[in-house]
């Protein structure tokens, strides 16, 4: 009766992190990409899907977005700090928490890439 269909397609690498197989990515799918950048190995790869990751979080619509990065970073008292002040800024919508919460985390990522 023929090959199931999932096994003919591939599905292209997205050029753009923004996209997703040549359509627009979701929200949840651009955190997707930036947390696998988050993860890697190269200083480079994980500053660019951290300044991705900020950009959506400064977005609307974001608190589901939040509990995929915050599996990322739940290594450590402070990051679940930090992360527990992002949360609470995104539920009060206060810009200036967010920030400084970010900025927060892009201290202890640095220090991190440091170990």
């Amino acid at each position: 009766a023929g090959a199931p269909p999932s096994s003919q397609s591939v599905a292209p690498e997205p050029a753009d992190p923004g996209t997703v197989a040549g359509t627009p990515a979701t929200v949840a799918e651009r955190v997707d990409a930036a947390l696998m950048g988050m993860r890697s190995q190269v200083a480079r790869q994980r500053t660019l899907a951290l300044n991705l990751l900020t950009q959506l979080l400064t977005q609307e619509r974001i608190h589901r977005t939040c509990d995929a990065a915050f599996e990322y970073l739940l290594s450590g008292e402070q990051q679940v700090t930090t992360l527990t002040c992002i949360r609470m800024a995104l539920d009060d919508r206060n810009t200036t928490a967010l920030t400084a919460a970010l900025q927060l985390l892009h201290v202890l990522m640095a220090a991190d890439d440091e170990l």
